[in-house]
């Protein structure tokens, strides 16, 4: 629809308007003028006829062009009234400015649109505007304007309703002069326009996001337009866009490739065999997905090329999977060594759920994979450690990632075994989370029992079992460290058997051995638990006894050995009786170190041996 401007107003009514200013100019003078000049009665007689008539020719006039004059105001009414009418239907608002650029009217739209008052910008000028945030350049651009008289178009400034909310116009004006091209202001439209700008802002934000996300992923990106042949089949690709991925894979920089013919101007860059997938895509529209090998420098890269169709062209991605290829490679052959090694191999989750085994497992074990898959490893579970035991495990894994030693378990059968086993943490690369538990174990019970064997002979007396001086030398020194802490002391007492060497000459060492046993026996009886009995001679003996005591309680101990040893031994159909010599001495009066004490005792028993009381303790 188009808004008709007012009609001008008939020319005979201005040349009424200038008549009548004229007959006016008359009146005056022969009304006043004339009778001032004292003319004569007649002359001024004719002046008033004159002024009579041209009185009714003004009427006459008036008379005839009354009706057009009210038809022209008529119009022009109404003109303002439907430019009222569409000013205030439309969305966009009417403003003007002064010459010196200051507001002068304002319609109520801008009001309705951006929340602020109309009297607001009455009076102001866009320089009074504070200019806003991150447009100060285009701000600054449009005063310039302004202030050169020029016409303007679509110019967007953000500003602020009465809550503060932002809000965004658009501003169209053209400047106006009088008749004699003087300046006189100018005259515009605004429309708010804030969903539009956000919109496009997204938008622009959206393809500056992505094209960033394009140029540092990763993935290596071409985008491909086909270039036709006369016989509309694709002869060659152009390329429209490579990121810095690909221009990296493919040895180059963003101007070697933009625009560039890939069989023509770049040979080498895609073989032969990419060039006829993506001319399948794009006639037939079928995307591929391959991995290739390409050579980079000196050094063959494992790729996955996908292709899918573009406009009348193709994207085509690159996507580095060597690591892939490699741990593919490598996991077929742990996969290959975790099969066939000889020792047994669990795989828990990180909630200790175990999730694979080997066949050495079942073999080892008597547990078939599936019957352990989803299970807690502690069903392997034997009882012979403790919480303490397995309280260092966990804390000592935690901390290493890493931890070696000697578990006893439990085969499906109920049998014991002891294990040599290694714990590793498996964690994610990327967060350090663990991920998975390894245990690598093999049963090591034979030579476990053939090292303690070995040990126990190694600290044993082999006849009587009793600890020999080995062992009772740890002991003792680990007694005189304790007995210093606790402020305490121990005692060592040092018997030699009389007559033994008579009845071992005479009845042979197959009586002799027997009767050692049983003297060894016999004191164990005498004693605490804690004490230690020693063999450290053919017919030798050292006792430690823990905590000590006073000289005559120990000296009471020694006594009641001498009795159970006087007590007649029966070998068979012989009836023998023993006695013994004790030298006993006391820590810590008499030494500090096991080598001390051991030998003072000794002289205290060659005392007894002499004297007539059999029992010694030191001085």
């Amino acid at each position: 629809m188009t808004l008709e401007p007012p009609p001008s107003p008939p020319k005979p009514a201005v040349h009424l308007v200038a008549t009548t200013l004229v007959i006016c100019s008359v009146e005056f003078i022969i009304m006043m003028v004339l009778p001032a000049l004292n003319l004569g009665s007649r002359l001024i007689d004719t002046a008033i006829d004159v002024s009579v008539i041209l009185i009714s020719v003004i009427t006459i006039n008036f008379l005839l062009l009354y009706k057009p004059l009210k038809v022209s105001l008529d119009k022009s009414r109404e003109f303002e009234n439907r430019f009222k009418d569409l000013a205030e239907v439309g969305s966009d608002w009417f403003w003007e400015m002064d010459e010196n650029l200051r507001f002068t009217s304002v319609s109520s739209n801008y009001e309705k649109a951006t929340g602020a008052k109309c009297e607001s910008l009455i009076g102001k000028s866009r320089a009074d505007i504070a200019v806003p945030r991150g447009m100060e350049k285009e701000w600054w651009q449009h005063l310039a304007t302004l202030n050169r008289r020029e016409p303007f178009k679509n110019f967007e400034y953000q500003t602020f309703d009465h809550t503060g909310q932002a809000v965004w116009v658009r501003v169209s004006g053209h400047p106006f002069f009088d008749d004699d091209g003087n300046f006189k202001g100018y005259r515009g439209t605004g429309t708010e326009c804030t969903a539009e700008r956000n919109a496009r802002d997204a938008e622009n934000r959206f393809k500056n996001t992505l094209a960033g996300i394009m140029d540092r992923s990763l993935i290596g990106y071409l985008v491909l337009e086909s270039v036709l042949n006369q016989n509309g089949k694709i002869a060659d690709f152009r390329v429209q866009y490579i990121n810095r991925k690909a221009q990296r894979y493919l040895r180059g920089s963003q101007e070697r490739f933009l625009g560039k013919l890939i069989k023509m101007q770049l040979p080498g860059a895609i073989d032969d065999d990419l060039f006829e997938r993506a001319e399948r895509t794009v006639r037939r529209g079928e995307p591929f997905d391959v991995e290739k090998p390409f050579r980079i420098g000196r050094t063959e890269h494992w790729f996955r090329v996908l292709g899918v169709k573009f406009d009348d062209g193709i994207i085509v991605s690159f996507t580095d999977i060597t690591r892939r290829r490699v741990a593919e490679r490598d996991l077929r052959l742990t996969g290959a060594v975790f099969d066939t090694s000889a020792e047994a191999m669990m795989i828990t989750d990180a909630e200790n759920k175990i999730v694979s085994v080997n066949p050495a497992f079942t073999k080892l074990t008597g547990y078939k994979k599936q019957e352990v898959l989803g299970q807690d490893p502690s069903m392997l579970g034997s009882g012979r450690h403790d919480k303490e035991f397995f309280k260092k495990m966990w804390a000592t894994l935690y901390a290493h990632d890493h931890w070696t030693g000697e578990l006893w378990n439990r085969r499906k059968d109920g049998g014991l075994m002891v294990s040599r086993a290694t714990i590793s943490v498996i964690r994610d690369q990327e967060t350090g989370d663990i991920t998975n538990y390894v245990e690598v174990f093999g049963d090591i019970t034979s030579q476990k029992r053939e090292s303690e064997a070995i040990r126990y002979l190694a600290n044993h007396d082999a006849l009587t079992g009793l600890p020999n001086r080995t062992l009772l030398e740890d002991r003792v020194k680990t007694a005189i460290e304790k007995a210093n802490r606790n402020k305490n002391g121990l005692a060592i007492f040092y018997i030699d058997l009389d007559r033994f060497k008579p009845i071992n000459d005479t009845h042979g060492h197959l009586v002799g051995d027997q009767i050692l046993q049983n003297v060894a026996e016999r004191m164990q009886v005498c004693l605490r638990a804690s004490d230690t009995v020693a063999r450290v001679g053919g017919d030798e003996f050292v006792i430690l006894c823990l905590e000590g005591g006073s000289k005559e309680e120990l000296a009471a101990l020694a006594e009641k050995i001498r009795s159970a040893l006087q007590t007649p031994f029966r070998i068979g159909t012989l009836e023998l009786t023993l006695d013994a010599s004790i030298g006993i001495a006391v820590f810590p009066e008499h030494g500090q170190s096991f080598i001390d004490l051991v030998s003072i005792a000794d002289d205290a028993m060659y005392q007894a041996k002499r004297g007539s009381t059999k029992v010694v303790v030191a001085k």
